[in-house]
């Protein structure tokens, strides 16, 4: 066993070097490119070919969350652990027994938050719709 695992965790190290290996030659023939390209002579291939070097040496940063996208995020955590716990709580009250209500509090909580889920999503699709329609 122990033969694989040290066999496995050479070829990732070896795979990964390679990997890293295959990224910097990316790089640095990028910033080759960079250095000589001249726009007013470059075909439409060499342009396309900029613009991912340009993208790889210079990329743009994920914009942050807005404060409605973050208001809407917490809004659904919540719905859905309201879901779950609603759906324990009546599995709970459904058992017979001890492992019968646990059993119960778990497969109700967790259809409470699937329905939860798509009934959310319905609501985003409606409202969307809306939105596009009376654009």
């Amino acid at each position: 066993m122990s033969t694989t695992v040290a066999i496995s965790a050479a070829a990732l190290a070896s795979s990964s070097a390679a990997n890293l290996a295959a990224s910097q030659a990316r790089r640095s023939a990028c910033e080759a490119f960079e250095m000589s390209y001249r726009a007013e002579l470059a075909t439409v291939d060499q342009k396309q070919q900029y613009s991912e070097c340009i993208q790889l040496l210079h990329p743009q940063p994920s914009a942050p969350m807005t404060g409605t996208e973050l208001l809407v995020v917490k809004a659904v955590i919540v719905l859905l652990l309201i879901s779950v716990v609603v759906g324990a709580v009546k599995g709970w009250r459904e058992g017979y027994d001890t492992m019968d209500r646990i059993v119960w509090a778990l497969l109700t909580g967790f259809m409470g938050a699937i329905i939860a889920a798509a009934l959310m999503g319905a609501g985003a699709l409606t409202a969307a719709g809306i939105t596009y329609l009376f654009k």
